[in-house]
């Protein structure tokens, strides 16, 4: 009898660990939700549907693409994201993104990483900020809208 148990527990283990241990994908997150909880999504692979703001010298940010109006300034009270990715990944990631003066729409993939402490994040010259997404793919790439507020 206690062999039978043994055996059906084994059965139910090797029937049911795949689902579980299963990964389904980035998770779909925005911006907003990496800036309001960024410790549960830290060192997760997510997906982001947002604008890339590109600045000079590697200095490339995310925004929710409501936060952004054309022609404008990206708001420096709203949520971003630092874009960067590890060597390797660079040509696909940049290859992907039409380079453009304007707000790039696009889905971005990738690691998310919360670095609250400033000591860890900035050089002499700049300081990405907390929110970082290292970057592996991106799809679905295009110009921001024109009627965008």
């Amino acid at each position: 009898m206690r062999r039978i148990r043994l055996q059906t527990l084994l059965i139910c283990i090797v029937l049911c660990c795949p689902f579980s241990f299963a990964q389904y994908g980035p998770m779909v997150v925005s911006v907003a939700s990496l800036s309001q909880n960024p410790r549960e999504f830290d060192g997760r692979l997510v997906s982001v549907r947002a604008s890339l703001v590109f600045g000079w010298e590697g200095d490339n940010f995310l925004y929710d693409s409501s936060d952004l109006s054309p022609g404008k300034t990206p708001p420096r009270n709203k949520p971003r994201v630092w874009l960067y990715c590890r060597p390797g990944y660079e040509k696909p990631v940049y290859d992907a993104v039409p380079r453009s003066f304007e707000p790039v729409r696009g889905t971005f993939v990738g690691y998310f990483h919360f670095v609250p402490n400033k000591k860890g994040r900035a050089d002499s010259m700049f300081d990405p900020g907390p929110l970082q997404l290292e970057g592996i793919a991106v799809t679905e790439t295009g110009s921001q809208p024109a009627s965008m507020h």
